[in-house]
């Protein structure tokens, strides 16, 4: 049935690391070894940039996840609650934190001026590099699994009959 083999498909595809996108015909050159490398090496090259956003944006973001899972009972306002709580709550408390402790380091309005768009520009970099480095990340798992033609071949063969059979209930 399309119930299971989907179940055995999604399945295949969780223990390889993947996402059915990458086994999409227009995704293929995601994989493409010299393509990777390049890639890679831009990763390895922001990846400074990445770490101190990380360091200026993770803590407001995970304390509103965790406020979220630990307070909102029903799933549906999990989202919402965990947005509204950042935005209000942990984002200002933690962006004024940082703030201050420029300031109580150099004691240098200019710095502390200097500083005060470094947290936002960080992070809005870091919204754009995570789904580059998760893409890379797949790729490699996507060339790999593509050295191992049997399980590609299977990947894909059930992929293509999947959506064969779909498009024949769509009509």
């Amino acid at each position: 049935t399309l119930k299971k083999l989907t179940k055995e498909y999604t399945a295949a595809l969780k223990s390889a690391g993947l996402r059915d996108k990458l086994l999409r015909e227009k995704h293929q050159s995601l994989s493409d070894t010299g393509m990777l490398i390049a890639k890679t090496f831009l990763l390895l090259a922001l990846l400074p940039l990445y770490i101190a956003a990380l360091l200026t944006n993770f803590v407001p973001y995970y304390l509103s996840g965790l406020a979220g899972r630990k307070i909102v009972k029903t799933i549906e306002w999990y989202a919402s609650f965990s947005m509204l709580s950042g935005a209000i709550l942990f984002f200002p408390l933690w962006y004024i934190a940082q703030f201050i402790t420029i300031y109580q380091i150099f004691h240098d309005w200019k710095i502390f001026f200097a500083y005060l768009p470094v947290p936002f520009v960080l992070g809005w970099f870091a919204l754009y590099f995570s789904p580059f480095r998760k893409k890379l990340f797949g790729g490699w798992r996507m060339n790999t699994l593509k050295k191992n033609k049997s399980a590609y071949d299977k990947l894909k063969a059930m992929r293509e009959e999947i959506v064969g059979r779909v498009k024949g209930i769509l009509g």
